[in-house]
């Protein structure tokens, strides 16, 4: 999968001073397409963004503006993915880990992992990105192309940014290496049990 660019509505709540520069925040969200998410990274696709910021200033006002294109390339600081990590552990909500590197998938529901799989995840050339997502969407079964492939009925497939999903895959057993199209790829009985587990909404955070 390509960079691509989109353009990104951005509603600021902040205070009267006259400039963004150097603005000091507790609480920032984004939603797209109805759905909260705690991290505006490397997200796909045409929608529409509104990002809530929370100010440390007594006094606030509204300010709508609209940003320029942001490439899938720019990402930000690891220490907001960490930010939401440690929220969620405090939390009873169920979400997702996935490690790049380890090339691993870990079920949380908030500090405790409850199943752990190796899966495979993109390669060099169509790297799985990192970032903090939320499911969108879940088809039992999907219809995958592109430019080198052409899949039918891909099992238990979660999508959680543009054509980014987690799902099972049946054409392959190299679990543990690098060799989707940036997708993360589990066997399919692995699969069904995090397809039955996760809701749409649920969030995913992918590490390097």
């Amino acid at each position: 999968m390509s960079s691509s660019c989109r353009s990104v509505s951005v509603m600021f709540f902040k205070n009267c001073k006259s400039s963004l520069d150097n603005v000091e925040y507790s609480v920032m969200k984004a939603m797209w397409n109805g759905l909260w998410l705690r991290h505006l990274n490397r997200l796909k696709g045409s929608a529409s963004f509104v990002l809530l910021i929370s100010v440390l200033w007594p006094t606030a006002s509204l300010l709508a503006l609209e940003l320029p294109p942001v490439s899938l390339k720019d990402s930000a600081p690891n220490e907001w993915a960490a930010a939401w990590r440690d929220d969620l552990k405090q939390s009873n909500e169920r979400w997702i880990e996935v490690s790049i590197s380890a090339r691993t998938l870990t079920a949380w529901e908030g500090n405790t992992p409850v199943r752990s799989f190796t899966v495979a995840t993109g390669r060099s050339d169509e790297p799985t990105l990192p970032g903090v997502f939320q499911i969108e969407q879940k088809l039992e079964r999907a219809w995958m192309e592109g430019e080198d492939y052409n899949i039918p009925n891909v099992p238990y497939t979660m999508y959680y940014s543009g054509n980014y999903a987690i799902h099972g895959a049946y054409w392959h057993s190299e679990f543990g290496s690098a060799i989707s199209n940036g997708c993360i790829n589990l066997p399919v009985g692995q699969a069904a049990w995090l397809f039955d587990w996760a809701d749409v909404g649920t969030t995913v955070i992918i590490d390097p």
